[in-house]
């Protein structure tokens, strides 16, 4: 699966701003709402929570093989 998904529709479309859920955080605790569509926000953002993510799987990877 993908590690992040990007939700965009018409509302967040109108507001300018983007939902996004997190694989590894599941429900409502791992979406984001209202992150700015404009690529000097969303970029950064996106880089920084891809880390988040992969640095959470391998942590659940290490504790499961040990």
């Amino acid at each position: 699966g993908v590690p992040l998904r990007i939700e965009i529709g018409p509302r967040d479309v109108s507001n300018g701003s983007v939902v996004i859920s997190r694989r590894d955080i599941p429900g409502k605790q791992g979406k984001v709402f209202g992150i700015s569509m404009e690529p000097s926000t969303l970029v950064p953002y996106i880089r920084d929570r891809l880390q988040d993510v992969q640095a959470s799987v391998l942590e659940r990877a290490i504790t499961f093989r040990d």
